[in-house]
């Protein structure tokens, strides 16, 4: 049995996975240099220094995901809002992605801590996720801090896209908990 194997499904989880399906139901949004909320617990966020376009519209099977000009901030990125108390059982915080592309996609899984004193802790794949053209699906994981996840205000898991450009089509994407 693998970690991911072990994956389970709680109530936050179960709410944030609603909130990502209801994407499928809904009209495309974009962003431009700045923050665009899906959900309470779900956004699209890029650097508002630069000029990166990111747009999220049902697409069939799943969503499209286009970024342009991506290499004009700091980040471009697919976030989520986890809660504390669930992360605290979990060894890590799993990714299952679907998607199909005509080019190279990637991106790095990054659980970012909220500091009680202030400011974050970042803790990521030690290499970046790369995603080979046609239609993929993949599994990621990143290793939970349990002390760092008993003392923190809050948690998200950001799947920071490194691409310059992207077109992600027939896009799934679902968070996880392994125990």
């Amino acid at each position: 049995m693998t970690a991911l194997d072990s994956a389970v499904s709680l109530p936050a989880l179960a709410a944030l996975r609603d909130q990502i399906s209801a994407l499928n139901d809904g009209p495309a949004q974009e962003v431009r240099a700045g923050h665009l909320g899906l959900g309470p617990d779900l956004w699209l966020s890029c650097d508002p220094d630069g000029q990166t376009r990111m747009v999220i519209a049902p697409d069939g099977a799943g969503l499209r995901l286009t970024v342009e000009a991506g290499d004009t901030g700091r980040w471009s990125s697919i976030g989520m809002r986890l809660q504390s108390a669930e992360l605290q059982q979990a060894r890590s915080v799993g990714l299952a992605l679907t998607q199909r592309s005509a080019g190279l996609i990637s991106f790095r899984p990054t659980l970012r801590y909220f500091l009680p004193e202030g400011g974050f802790h970042d803790v990521s794949t030690p290499d970046p996720v790369v995603m080979a053209p046609g239609a993929r699906d993949l599994r990621s994981h990143v290793p939970v801090d349990a002390e760092l996840a008993a003392r923190v205000r809050g948690c998200e898991l950001n799947i920071f896209l490194l691409d310059d450009g992207l077109c992600a089509e027939d896009l799934r994407f679902d968070p996880l908990l392994m125990l």
